[in-house]
């Protein structure tokens, strides 16, 4: 018998091919048990001797009987019984019994009792799944080539995108096999079992595996299921972490370990997939962006090429259009990944944007329909961008974007008028907690004014600077609190929940290192200004700091 430093376990078996949809008739939850070999009982001996031991000891082994008389629809239940305390006798850890599919009530329950795993095979298919369990016992080495190989050999021969990878990959495994990126799974595919009514449950259906960072590849069992999961380098990981999980709930470790190289074959065909459509991805957003570029510079005007261009992205540059803008949080650009997660999210929210295009500070998408009845309403957009939001930030994607909303506008020009009022709102949308991250197109004159001065580079830089040295300290949120309560010290502290003094002190503290008056009007208006500039980093103020 080769050498192998993992345990094949009973579990392993059943995930072999020609074992995946066979039934546990008994002990489904004991399969854990280490396997040293396999033996076929003599059915006759057995019969002719009930209370001997079998001539071959199953010490630690999988028994194999042969229940079956030939009569069609025959029950076997006492060969299977007899078996079953023979299996006892020599502490075999399962048996598996041939031809036998309509066993009776009382044979489960001696099984029960014995304590031995009892699964039912089908005879039309005893001779290649015996075959198969002796290989993978006995020659754990080869059986686990024999597939690492076959993986290989198909996928140098397939089509290379994801589906058609993973769908090889999770046939080969006989389980599932999903390439997931952060909590969402990107493609899945499941193995095609002989009889799926035969075991409903028996393969595994594709789940969300909850992960954190992967540092390395890993197996494990998570929520009950055999798992190996192989991370995926990219060159941005901005948008989350891709890996590849393979999956079966009878995957004991001598799967796991397999399915962990298959998975590594199958990392490079995925990876170079990724990179093509990533690439493919970036030029059609970069071309979506000079198309908006073209029409701008024509002052809203169409020419012959940018219509083309347009209706060859699928744009409906004449119709009636809903603008949004996206503006990152951070001076970091939105990525790819980002762009596309929110979009998923918004289309989930019943908003059918256009996909998002990189502009200057952030990125801008916009709903189209032939007339202004066609689209949705700008409440209901902001109530579907505001869900959307809160669905990635409950998933832990990452990014952190504030959204505007424009104004329902007609024709190139006007797309242009809503992405300008889109982008305007979103820089008075605030991620500061209390504020709103979602601001729709108000067309008021106040409105107008702070989101000129917001949108002024000049402006941004001198804010960044004069709150330089209180940013990202309790001290701001107290500074920004304070001055939108009128410069109430009490009605801070409530807010904060701390007490007067502590809000006292802080603003002494932000007088100490702004080197500023607060009792002067002018100080406080350009402090507000520059604090509804720069987006808040102070944290919420801890219990330990309310003091």
């Amino acid at each position: 018998m080769d050498s192998w430093p993992l345990t094949v376990t009973v579990r392993d078996l059943l995930a072999l091919p020609d074992l995946a949809d066979v039934p546990v008739v008994a002990h489904d939850d004991d399969l854990d048990r280490a396997v040293g070999d396999v033996r076929v009982l003599d059915r006759a001996r057995l019969a002719a001797a009930p209370g001997e031991p079998p001539p071959h000891g199953v010490v630690g082994g999988l028994a194999v009987v042969d229940c079956a008389d030939g009569a069609p629809g025959a029950l076997a239940g006492t060969d299977v019984d007899v078996a079953l305390r023979a299996a006892a006798r020599q502490r075999a850890h399962a048996l598996v019994a041939v031809g036998a599919p309509r066993l009776p009530e009382a044979t489960r329950v001696l099984a029960l009792r014995l304590g031995v795993p009892l699964l039912a095979l089908p005879r039309a298919r005893a001779t290649s799944a015996i075959s198969e369990m002796m290989l993978q016992v006995r020659s754990p080495r080869v059986r686990h080539a024999e597939v690492v190989c076959a993986v290989a050999d198909r996928l140098g021969r397939a089509p290379r995108e994801p589906t058609a990878v993973l769908d090889i990959v999770a046939n080969a495994l006989q389980g599932v096999v999903q390439l997931q990126l952060g909590n969402r799974i990107l493609h899945a595919a499941r193995s095609r079992p002989h009889d799926p009514a035969a075991d409903p449950g028996a393969t595994t259906v594709p789940t969300v595996v909850p992960l954190g960072e992967v540092p390395a590849p890993f197996t494990d069992v998570i929520n009950g299921r055999g798992t190996a999961v192989l991370p995926i380098r990219t060159p941005d990981q901005g948008s989350g972490q891709l890996v590849l999980v393979a999956a079966n709930r009878r995957g004991g470790p001598a799967w796991r370990s397999m399915a962990l190289d298959a998975l590594t074959v199958a990392q490079h065909p995925v990876a170079a997939w990724l990179g093509f459509e990533r690439l493919s991805e970036e030029r059609r957003r970069h071309a979506a962006s000079a198309v908006l570029d073209e029409i701008a510079a024509a002052g809203g005007q169409l020419s012959a090429q940018a219509l083309a261009l347009a209706l060859q992205l699928g744009w409906q540059p004449r119709g009636w259009h809903l603008a949004l803008f996206v503006r990152p949080v951070s001076d970091a650009p939105l990525d790819l990944g980002e762009m596309a997660a929110l979009e998923e999210e918004l289309r989930s929210a019943g908003l059918p944007v256009e996909g998002l295009v990189p502009r200057a500070g952030g990125a801008a998408g916009w709903m189209t329909a032939a007339s202004s009845d066609g689209l949705p309403t700008v409440a209901a957009t902001v109530r579907g961008v505001r869900a959307a939001i809160a669905e990635l930030t409950r998933r832990g994607e990452p990014g952190d974007v504030v959204v505007g909303v424009g104004s329902p506008q007609s024709g190139a020009d006007g797309l242009l008028r809503g992405i300008e009022d889109a982008r305007r709102s979103a820089l008075l949308a605030s991620p500061h907690p209390g504020k709103d991250r979602v601001r729709a197109h108000a067309g008021h004159s106040v409105e107008r004014v702070l989101a000129s001065w917001s949108g002024d580079d000049l402006a941004r830089r001198e804010a960044a600077a004069l709150i330089g040295p209180v940013a990202g300290t309790p001290s701001e949120e107290t500074l920004r609190t304070y001055l939108d309560l009128m410069c109430s010290v009490s009605a801070t502290a409530a807010r904060l929940g701390v007490h007067r003094n502590t809000v006292m002190n802080r603003l002494r503290r932000v007088q100490d290192d702004l080197r500023l008056d607060l009792a002067d009007p002018a100080t406080r208006l350009a402090l507000q200004l520059a604090l509804r500039t720069a987006p808040s980093t102070a944290p919420s103020t801890a219990p330990s700091e309310r003091r």
